[in-house]
């Protein structure tokens, strides 16, 4: 017997709409696109290393340094820093994890998920928010 090969297509990585669809529905390709559409999770590339390198420089960065060096500068203690840094960090894990976890579901990213709260032109202005934010930890 011959082994025949599927002739099955690849599943897509991302779901919705062609271009072709779109345009026939006149939609904005400033609303929709290939980056903002949902993704299977098939299409998810990070691994516990991608959020453990995340995670390295979220902890070793600037910020934190000064801010430690503030909170000396104040008069509190070593041991007063190291509540203060391990409440804010268990504050960023929950909400973060919070705010991460309908994008993960659903596989919607962050700026098509803002529009619920800010509507289409509000979710541009919290996502250059947050690119920038981004652009300044980092």
């Amino acid at each position: 017997m011959r082994k025949t090969e599927s002739a099955e297509a690849p599943v897509p990585t991302r779901l919705g709409p062609s271009p072709d669809q779109l345009a026939a529905h006149r939609i904005s390709p400033r609303f929709y696109n290939a980056d903002l559409a949902p993704s299977r999770k098939e299409g998810r590339s990070w691994t516990a290393y991608s959020v453990f390198t995340l995670w390295a420089n979220d902890v070793h960065s600037l910020g934190n340094y000064g801010f430690a060096l503030g909170l000396f500068a104040l008069g509190l203690g070593a041991w007063q820093i190291l509540v203060a840094l391990l409440v804010g960090a268990a504050l960023l894990f929950f909400l973060l994890t919070l705010s991460g976890f309908m994008g993960y579901k659903t596989g919607v990213p962050y700026p098509v998920m803002s529009r619920i709260s800010f509507g289409i032109h509000g979710a541009q202005l919290a996502a250059s928010v947050r690119g920038i934010v981004a652009i300044a930890w980092f």
